[in-house]
């Protein structure tokens, strides 16, 4: 009668731990899968946020390219007018890229993103300081304000580069509307950050 208590104990026992491993287990698996599963839509969120952000990227591009190119043949087309010196120069297209977007890409790639306004006006204040100091004439003026429209457009397409390649985004097939545009705002770029770098 003993040993068959003990051996219902020691049984009992058993059962128990089992159960209590096996609980256990249940737990940490749930666990992991729910991390795994939230890990994967997080990666899948940022991908698609990637997407939408290199759309508004490659636009901003694009749009930097055509400011350049209109600048150009209207104020060619204000030489010797009174209105030349009017003219604003050339204009610079917006972004907007709201916190969340930001929030859900990789780090590194957002604060480049998040930091190119605040540069592009830094570029800006220092363009007009020039000019109003003497520093630059009326027609160095305007050729550094749409350089640095490039740089603008430059920096846009290469945060798209980055973006593509860390969600691995293929961008083979899609050339339509951006011949000539690469070349233009690499050469604007290069100018423009010759020129600021001397000035600082």
């Amino acid at each position: 009668m003993t040993i068959e208590v003990m051996d219902s104990w020691a049984i009992a026992k058993l059962v128990a731990g089992s159960s209590f491993v096996a609980a256990i287990t249940t737990v940490f698996c749930t666990a992991v899968k729910d991390r795994l599963a939230k890990a994967g839509e997080k990666k899948a969120a940022a991908e698609v946020e990637a997407i939408f952000l290199i759309r508004e990227l490659d636009l901003v591009a694009v749009n930097c390219a055509n400011a350049i190119w209109d600048h150009g043949e209207i104020f060619h087309q204000l030489e010797g007018k009174p209105e030349q010196r009017k003219y604003p120069g050339c204009s610079r297209p917006e972004i907007s890229v709201s916190k969340e977007s930001l929030s859900k890409i990789d780090k590194r790639i957002a604060a480049k993103l998040a930091w190119l306004e605040n540069e592009i006006k830094l570029g800006q204040d220092q363009i007009k300081s020039a000019w109003w100091h003497d520093a630059l004439d009326f027609y160095e003026a305007h050729q550094q304000q749409a350089d640095l429209v490039g740089y603008f457009g430059a920096k846009a397409m290469e945060i798209s580069s980055d973006l593509r390649a860390m969600y691995k985004l293929d961008c083979s097939h899609y050339k339509w509307g951006m011949h000539g545009v690469g070349e233009l705002l690499t050469a604007s770029s290069l100018r423009s950050q010759s020129y600021l770098q001397k000035h600082i």
